[in-house]
């Protein structure tokens, strides 16, 4: 993840108001970033595992190259019944 940089220079007596403007940031910075936190991730590691269990042999880099774009086929092609089941399930759980 990039990050920005900012410097600037205070006089030391102003130090205390930047440091509790830095300190929100950061908590602010912190919840932000867990909003962005994927949901579900299917790692390489899962795709070799289910690849062993279903061909006896993990993928070759070309063949994870069309595990990955089948994965993102799938779920972008039909993304609105991924979330149609998702919220669904909550419906029907309340």
């Amino acid at each position: 993840m990039a990050k920005t940089v900012l410097q600037i220079a205070i006089d030391e007596e102003d130090l205390p108001i930047f440091e509790s403007l830095f300190e929100k940031f950061e908590v602010e910075s912190s919840v932000i970033e867990e909003k962005t936190k994927p949901l579900f991730t299917i790692a390489v590691e899962d795709i070799q595992s289910v690849a062993l269990e279903r061909l006896g042999r993990t993928l070759s880099d070309d063949e994870l190259l069309t595990a990955k774009k089948g994965l993102e086929w799938g779920l972008l092609t039909d993304i609105d019944a991924v979330y149609s089941a998702i919220f669904d399930e909550v419906i029907e759980n309340k």
